[in-house]
């Protein structure tokens, strides 16, 4: 049985992924996967803050927070910090390799990350090329 997922990929234009970690990104934009296709839901501001130090455990939280408020399970972004060493207990996270997210999008294995999101424990990182 497949599980629905829903995905954050971390912008600040809407159109590619943030220079920036995960956390530090301006916007998310949902989408929700049913085993199928992959739609968009819906655009949410980061209102998690800024960050006290580099790799600030805090902020950590409030991002995690703000995700799973969202029921978010896969984190995508072209770039993560060192809390991915947190988020990987939680959620899984996507790092690209390409800057364009539509073009990502098509790259995504829906497979391997579904069958990372069910597994337990600590989650791998895995690569979009």
């Amino acid at each position: 049985m497949f599980m629905i997922m829903k995905f954050a990929f971390a912008t600040d234009d809407g159109e590619n992924f943030t220079r920036e970690h995960f956390g530090s990104a301006e916007y998310y934009l949902i989408y929700e996967y049913d085993g199928e296709e992959l739609k968009f839901m819906e655009r949410i501001a980061n209102t998690t803050g800024e960050e006290e130090k580099h790799g600030d455990e805090e902020k950590a939280r409030r991002v995690m927070n703000l995700m799973r408020d969202k029921a978010i399970k896969v984190f995508v972004a072209s770039v993560m910090g060192p809390n991915i060493t947190i988020i990987r207990k939680r959620f899984v996270p996507v790092i690209s390799r390409i800057n364009n997210i539509e073009e990502a999008i098509k790259r995504i294995n829906f497979d391997e990350i579904a069958e990372e999101a069910r597994r337990e424990g600590e989650k791998r990182i895995i690569y979009i090329r």
